[in-house]
């Protein structure tokens, strides 16, 4: 899971670095003229990468949600079948807990920053008027910086706590071969010593 979410995220981080600079790009050109073109090829490149990345974020922050309701349950079980000790349940289930907010304030991080590019593109067709002396562009460039640190962080605790729970899977599984060898269920190899 670790390497799923890791290759997930460097990929977003791609993209969501192509976007930026290629919005910073599109500070030096006059995206309201037509004949600009290469601001008008910025803006496209832009605002693909910027929903390329947008997708993955999404994509790889319901992966890890899913990774936890999948793998908390399956402790749960394995614990009630092998009848171990509570405290591996009760601990991915708090590893499960502490993921599900960095999650889900990743999800709305990345829709909060699409949602102003939104707003500030000049080609949109319907326009709101922008707060009191700021554009909507500048606000969307704060919303990036902002949200990309935050993102980030979550992305560490994310991180920390899929490699804490997949050191809980092995425990369990190891404490089931145990307990299946001295029941007789398996014999032990010199593999698995």
């Amino acid at each position: 899971m670790n390497r799923i979410a890791s290759v997930l995220a460097v990929t977003a981080g791609i993209f969501l670095t192509i976007s930026t600079v290629t919005g910073a790009c599109l500070l030096t050109g006059n995206i309201h003229d037509p004949d600009d073109q290469t601001a008008f090829r910025f803006m496209s490149i832009h605002r693909l990468a910027g929903i390329g990345g947008g997708v993955i974020i999404l994509l790889v922050n319901s992966i890890v949600v899913t990774y936890f309701i999948g793998t908390s349950r399956w402790i749960k079980e394995v614990c009630d079948t092998y009848r171990l000790a509570d405290d591996f349940s009760d601990r991915s289930t708090r590893l499960k807990r502490q993921t599900f907010p960095a999650s889900l304030v990743s999800m709305l991080t990345i829709l909060g920053i699409a949602t102003l590019g939104g707003i500030a593109d000049p080609m949109a067709s319907v326009r709101l008027a922008p707060p009191e002396g700021i554009s909507w562009g500048t606000l969307h460039l704060l919303a990036v910086c902002f949200g990309v640190l935050l993102m980030g962080y979550c992305y560490v605790v994310q991180r920390r706590n899929i490699l804490t729970n997949q050191a809980i899977i092995t425990a369990v599984v190891d404490e089931v071969q145990q307990v299946r060898v001295a029941r007789g269920l398996d014999q032990p190899t010199a593999e698995k010593l």
